[in-house]
C-alpha cells in the first residue's frame, strides 16, 4: 500500500494541502485528478517523498529517514516537466534508471523497454534531437527501466507519474495508459496526476478527485466522477455520456 495521513502544505497565508490522506493499493491504477492549483502535483511530490508534509508510508514503511538508494529500488518518478543539462544518448538515460533499480545487470532491458513505449531502436539517438513527445516516452520508459519488475523482495513497486499523456497524441496517450494497465495488472502500484477524465475513466481503478487542497472525492470513476462532482471541482456545469454495455464514462461535456 501508498498511503498518505495528515498531510499540511503552506505557502505564506495560503493553504495549499489541508488535512489530506490518500491511499492506494498496487495491482490498481490511482489516478488523482482536479483543476490547475487544487494540489494534485503537491501531493505527488509528498507520496515521492521529494516533500515532508506529513506521514507517508510504502509498503508499510515510512518514507521519512528512507535511504535513497532503497527508496528507487521500490518506486520510480516522472515528473511533469524534465530539462536535461547535458545531450546524453537515449540508451544511457535508461541506464541510468535501470541501474537504480534490482534488474542492473539484466541484459536486453533497455532495448525492452524502449520497444514498450513504441521507441525500438532509438537508444543510439541524443535524447534532445527528440520531439516533445518521444522525449516523453523516453522518460517513461527510464523509469520502467528502473522498476522493471512490478513485485520485488520488498514487495510490489510503484510507478508515480505526473500527467505521463500530457504531450502525447492519441495514440500514445492509449500505449502508455495500456503499459500502466499491465505493469498493475502484473501486481505493481500506479499512481498518476491526470487531466484527461476520459482516459481516467476508461483505465483508473481508483480517483482521487482534488479541490483547493482538499479531497472531494475517492473511490472508483463511476462514484467519483458524476457531474455534481466535476461541477463543483472545476467550476463549469458538465454533463456526462454514458456506455450502458461498459459502464464507462466517456469525455465530460460542458454545457451552459
Amino acid at each position: 500500500m501508498l498511503e498518505a495521513r495528515n498531510l499540511h502544505l503552506r505557502h505564506g497565508a495560503r493553504s495549499l494541502i489541508r488535512d489530506l490522506e490518500f491511499t492506494a493499493a498496487p495491482g490498481r491504477i490511482t489516478a488523482i485528478v482536479g483543476p490547475n492549483g487544487a494540489g494534485k502535483t503537491t501531493l505527488l511530490r509528498a507520496l515521492t517523498g521529494e516533500t515532508d508534509m506529513g506521514e507517508v508510508r510504502l509498503n508499510g514503511m515510512a518514507l521519512r529517514g528512507m535511504a535513497p538508494a532503497r527508496l528507487a529500488r521500490l518506486r520510480a518518478v516522472l515528473p511533469q516537466s524534465l530539462a536535461l543539462a547535458f545531450p546524453f544518448r537515449v540508451a544511457d538515460l535508461l541506464r541510468m534508471g535501470q541501474e537504480a533499480g534490482d534488474c542492473a545487470a539484466q541484459p536486453g532491458l533497455i532495448e525492452a523497454a524502449l520497444a514498450e513505449v513504441g521507441l525500438a531502436g532509438f537508444g543510439p539517438r541524443i535524447v534532445t534531437s527528440l520531439s516533445g513527445g518521444e522525449q516523453a516516452r523516453v522518460h517513461l520508459a527510464r523509469a520502467r527501466a528502473q522498476v522493471w519488475q512490478p513485485v520485488g523482495p520488498q514487495g510490489p513497486r510503484w510507478l508515480l507519474l505526473d500527467e505521463p499523456v500530457a504531450s502525447l497524441d492519441i495514440g500514445h496517450q492509449v500505449l502508455v495508459m495500456r503499459r500502466a494497465r499491465a505493469f498493475a495488472d502484473a501486481g505493481g502500484g500506479v499512481v498518476a496526476v491526470m487531466h484527461d477524465l476520459n482516459l481516467t475513466a476508461g483505465f483508473a481503478d481508483e480517483v482521487v478527485l482534488l479541490g483547493h487542497g482538499t479531497r472531494l472525492g475517492a473511490g472508483p470513476p463511476t462514484a467519483v466522477l458524476t457531474e455534481a462532482a466535476l461541477s463543483q471541482a472545476y467550476g463549469c456545469a458538465m454533463r456526462l455520456n454514458t456506455t450502458p454495455a461498459q459502464g464507462l464514462f466517456v469525455l465530460p461535456q460542458m454545457v451552459g
